[in-house]
């Protein structure tokens, strides 16, 4: 959270984030749309259990399912890039959806 209130006086990174459906009326007020950050969301028949955070050539993938912590970090361009064109394909798909 501290560093999301950094990140928003800065107005420096733009985030854009898709978040479950089945989440969007328990989604804390920081994680909502607002001047440094969009958010879309999954259709509820496609749950999406861990996060997955994309920054610079960095990959972050996080679970906290069932009290267990997992996460892992992947510092490559390539693989950076792949989930990149994943989530764009996503974010473009929510969004001619929420356009209909």
């Amino acid at each position: 959270p501290e560093w999301m209130k950094r990140r928003h006086a800065m107005r420096e990174t733009y985030a854009y984030m898709l978040v479950p459906e089945a989440d969007k009326a328990t989604l804390p007020e920081e994680y909502k749309t607002n001047p440094s950050r969009e958010t879309r969301f999954f259709p509820v028949n496609l749950p999406f259990d861990c996060s997955i955070e994309i920054y610079g050539t960095k990959t972050a993938i996080i679970s906290l399912q069932d009290g267990e912590y997992y996460s892992i970090l992947i510092d490559s361009k390539a693989v950076t890039d792949t989930f990149k064109q994943f989530f764009l394909f996503a974010w473009e798909t929510i969004g001619v959806a929420e356009k209909k």
